[in-house]
């Protein structure tokens, strides 16, 4: 593939421009009508043009449109002897990088070339990452749906031997692993559904105390695990209309990154407040805490925590819950953000305030 196809039927022009760029390290070629650099065009053989306006067979203003709509990535650099501000707003509204003036100054030209072959360059890698970011997202929804069932045969089996024997530590081992397998497929699964907009939410009028309450009940097998006390403060009182599913799984993931980065005999405290027109609810622990330049970066997605801090364990996890907690709340138009405390650390999210009263 070359870099820049030369458009223009004045032998002398691509001449002349052809060896000003290719003495810059540009490679070229040329056609000498608009037909002729339409057929170049389809075979994928160039990734910019060098467009002169006046073509024999048709107006290069309208080869401009027609090279924007079939070939958007391809970048036009429009080339002239007849310059008006006008052309010029004309040919950009278009879709024209940029405009050069016929006769043209070669160091121009050259830089004018260089930044449109730059921007083709960035806007091809671009296109790259956002197919592998595709692929990416298809490929965990895929693997998601994949690893339920077997999950699920394996929480069935691990069940059934330990009714026949309490005491294995076996089965044990695989109901514990086979649980955490099942909130990653289901984390993932969230991500996905949020990644593509496909997380369809249910909202219904709830009680956001019951929601918080039932939340902190689920988690608390692990916290008694490591001897951590789970408080709540409810100041929430009435009904309001949210997804009490998808908050839950909002409120689970703070509540279980909670207690996974709390040392053994700490505190996590769980709590639901009315502030302002939202609902606010939020989850302190007692664990490291979280380095002040760290805490814009803890809702993206896959963040891993620098070791040391309140996001830092053994047993870390993929690097989704608080994105999740953020896709949530987003996807009910609040939002999800750390609250200044002296010591561990406070995940807090808003859901603007539906009252069903």
């Amino acid at each position: 593939m070359k870099d820049i196809l030369i458009v223009d039927d004045e032998p002398s022009v691509v001449s002349s421009s052809t060896r000003a760029l290719e003495r810059g390290g540009v490679s070229c070629g040329s056609a000498s009508s608009a037909a002729e650099a339409e057929e170049k065009l389809e075979n994928g053989e160039y990734r910019t043009l060098l467009l002169d306006i006046g073509l024999p067979d048709r107006s290069g203003t309208d080869l401009l449109e027609e090279i924007k709509k079939r070939h958007p990535s391809v970048e036009v650099i429009i080339l002239t002897g007849n310059a008006t501000i006008e052309t010029a707003v004309s040919c950009m509204k278009k879709g024209a990088y940029d405009f050069v003036k016929k006769p043209f100054d070669i160091h121009e030209l050259r830089n004018t070339v260089k930044k449109a072959l730059e921007k083709t360059k960035l806007k091809k890698r671009l296109n790259e990452l956002e197919e592998i970011d595709r692929m990416k997202d298809v490929f965990l929804a895929n693997v998601s749906h994949e690893l339920r069932t077997p999950i699920q045969s394996i929480i069935n089996s691990s069940e059934i031997l330990l009714e026949r024997d309490r005491e294995s530590r076996t089965a044990g081992i695989l109901m514990r692993n086979a649980m955490r397998l099942k909130k990653i497929v289901a984390q993932l699964l969230d991500y996905t559904r949020l990644e593509k907009g496909n997380y369809r939410l249910e909202p219904v009028i709830s009680d956001i105390s019951r929601t918080v309450s039932e939340s902190v009940e689920e988690i608390l097998p692990e916290a008694d695990k490591k001897n951590i006390t789970i408080d709540t403060i409810l100041n929430a009182p009435g009904s309001h209309i949210y997804d009490p599913e998808a908050v839950k799984s909002a409120v689970l993931n703070l509540l279980s990154n909670a207690v996974k980065f709390t040392p053994e005999g700490g505190r996590v405290t769980a709590s639901a407040e009315v502030s302002g027109n939202e609902l606010m609810v939020s989850v302190s622990d007692t664990g490291p805490g979280i380095p002040d330049p760290e805490r814009e970066k803890v809702f993206e997605r896959f963040y891993q925590a620098e070791k040391g801090s309140s996001l830092d364990a053994k047993e870390s996890g993929i690097g989704l819950g608080l994105s999740i907690v953020k896709g949530i709340a987003e996807a009910h138009g609040g939002r999800a953000f750390t609250l200044p405390s002296p010591s561990g650390c406070v995940f807090a999210f808003t859901i603007p305030l539906k009252s069903s009263d």
